[in-house]
């Protein structure tokens, strides 16, 4: 209320949050989750959303890389 007295007589309906991420190695995680087709976890700074399916270019950002066994 201090920061935007405004909203002092408001109802919040709905709210969300989020952390930023940053993976081990300081690159972001771009990755379609394997449980839920068409949901994607995107971890970055840039804010970039995606749609669909990923772009072949993006391959070798997904979270699969820090379990070398799992890479290929």
């Amino acid at each position: 209320m201090r920061i935007l007295p405004a909203l002092k007589d408001t109802s919040i309906i709905r709210m969300w949050a989020a952390l930023w991420v940053m993976a081990p190695d300081g690159f972001p995680i771009y990755q379609q989750s394997a449980r839920f087709p068409g949901a994607f976890a995107a971890t970055c700074h840039s804010g970039v959303t995606l749609a669909g399916e990923l772009p072949e270019a993006l391959a070798a950002f997904t979270a699969r890389r820090f379990r070398p066994s799992q890479a290929a």
